[in-house]
């Protein structure tokens, strides 16, 4: 019985997402990281961290919140390397300067990206850059 559990232990885990995806400020020193944990396969939820890095200053994983996978989290900046995630879960505000979170903006700047589950993977993707005047 024991070893009949251990050979199935990969399929029943093969349901779990465990994935994230990095948007690069400058380089690989200076990143925001979202990521997206489903750790039982009967759970229909994700859970979300993001971690903030500044290197060699700053660098911490914030737990955000349980999603639903097909959740997405727009990334705003709000200038002076502070951000803002949103999404239907929720409102967050970091700052990468001395790695805290600060009270969430009701308003927020430029949009940045969105990091989205697509299936099982993880992807942030770019806005669009916005026209001239």
């Amino acid at each position: 019985m024991r070893r009949a559990f251990v050979l199935l232990l990969p399929v029943l885990l093969a349901g779990c997402v465990r994935d994230s995806a990095t948007y690069y400020i400058s380089g690989n020193e200076h990143t925001v990281t979202v990521r997206a944990e489903q750790p039982y396969f009967w759970d229909d939820s994700v859970d979300l961290s993001l971690l903030a890095a500044r290197l060699p200053e700053c660098q911490r994983l914030f737990r955000l919140a349980k999603a639903a996978p097909g959740l997405a989290l727009t990334l705003h900046s709000d200038g002076d390397n502070a951000f803002t995630l949103k999404s239907d879960a929720g409102t967050w505000s970091f700052e990468t300067e001395r790695c805290t979170m600060l009270e969430p903006k009701p308003a927020t700047g430029e949009l940045i990206g969105t990091f989205r589950l697509e299936g099982k993977q993880m992807v942030f993707a770019p806005a669009a850059p916005s026209a001239a005047p």
